[in-house]
């Protein structure tokens, strides 16, 4: 953990994120713990889910699939450009393989400073990510079918 020796909102911290790509479950706590630090007065978590339901269709499952090295490398990017915007430290992990209806399938943890920078920071990353990180998913649907969701890179 990095912490800043000074107090100042003017000093920026030394920050490490680690960005991941990830078959295994995802630790809201220890997501939460390793972003925290004396200095910062905010955190924000986002947490995603897989939910029950589209458009039009009852979801039982979801399938997420990436081109990890690729993925990892397009998180890094977001990251840095987060950290040219704001002073944050962060950390984002997203799930690929088999979920369930419940589980976790992204974590965007940020802290800051100050609230406004940890809510704007976190919603900037998790907008370039669902826009540019190459991750797709395949919904699992109650009859048995399957559906590719349309992504939105750009």
């Amino acid at each position: 953990m990095i912490s800043s020796n000074y107090n100042s909102a003017n000093d920026k911290h030394e920050l490490y994120e680690i960005e991941r790509i990830t078959e295994g479950e995802i630790s809201i706590e220890d997501t939460f713990k390793s972003i925290q630090d004396n200095s910062v007065g905010a955190t924000v978590l986002f947490v995603g889910t897989v939910r029950n339901f589209n458009e039009a269709d009852i979801v039982v499952g979801m399938y997420y699939e990436s081109y990890t090295t690729m993925a990892e490398g397009r998180m890094q990017i977001i990251i840095n450009d987060a950290k040219q915007k704001w002073n944050i430290k962060c950390k984002v992990l997203h799930r690929i393989g088999e979920l369930e209806v419940g589980d976790v399938s992204v974590v965007v943890a940020v802290s800051a400073f100050h609230r406004h920078d940890a809510f704007s920071a976190c919603q900037y990353i998790l907008e370039r990510i669902k826009r540019e990180v190459q991750i797709w998913k395949k919904e699992r649907l109650s009859g048995g079918d399957e559906r590719w969701v349309k992504g939105y890179l750009t």
